[in-house]
């Protein structure tokens, strides 16, 4: 194989390579293209955004299941156990680290 037509080939596998990795990197989710970061840590712990829910979203008796975090949003959220019900809903408890404040919301069918 000739010096030119190697350097041809590595050049042409490494735009491919390339072209793969740009990709990847991008998922389509309806009409939007989300590009995948990588995983950052919270602003908020756990527990400091558990002691957050528990002062806006919980009364006497109610408690809260363990947290998720949503990187894309910057919320925590929280399954509410509340002694109230609405029919075929559930509350969440959803924690904004931005202004450190949360809100109640019901996921209903």
């Amino acid at each position: 194989m000739k010096p030119k037509q190697l350097i041809g080939i590595v050049i042409a596998s490494f735009v491919a390579f390339f072209l793969i990795i740009t990709f990847v990197a991008f998922v389509k989710i309806g009409n939007a293209n989300y590009m995948i970061l990588p995983e950052e840590d919270p602003i908020l712990m756990e527990s400091e955004a558990r002691d957050i829910a528990k002062k806006y979203c919980i009364k006497g008796g109610e408690t809260l299941d363990p947290g998720f975090y949503s990187e894309r949003s910057g919320t925590w959220w929280f399954e509410a156990n509340l002694n109230t019900t609405r029919e075929d809903c559930r509350p969440v408890c959803v924690v904004f680290e931005e202004d450190k404040t949360a809100s109640l919301y019901w996921r209903c069918k």
